[in-house]
């Protein structure tokens, strides 16, 4: 019932629970990527990865308030 309501309201619900899952696999790779910089200093990993995924991140948040955005806010 959750689902249904939730599609309701968003109307494109799967476009936005794909972006809800592309932001989680982002930070995801980030942690990832700072882990392994903790783990082998020397193994010339840079932040620079870490870096990326948190701008790809950044751009799929700020899709996903677009989104609730134009959901909630333009019927009123």
């Amino acid at each position: 019932m959750l689902m249904f309501s939730l599609q309701r309201i968003f109307g494109r619900a799967d476009r936005f629970f794909e972006l809800l899952e592309a932001s989680s696999d982002e930070a995801r790779r980030a942690a990832q990527a700072v882990r392994e910089l903790i783990e082998a200093p020397e193994s010339g990993h840079t932040l620079d990865r870490f870096i990326e995924f948190r701008k790809e991140d950044k751009r799929i948040r700020e899709e996903i308030s677009r989104m609730v955005c134009n959901t909630f806010i333009t019927p009123f």
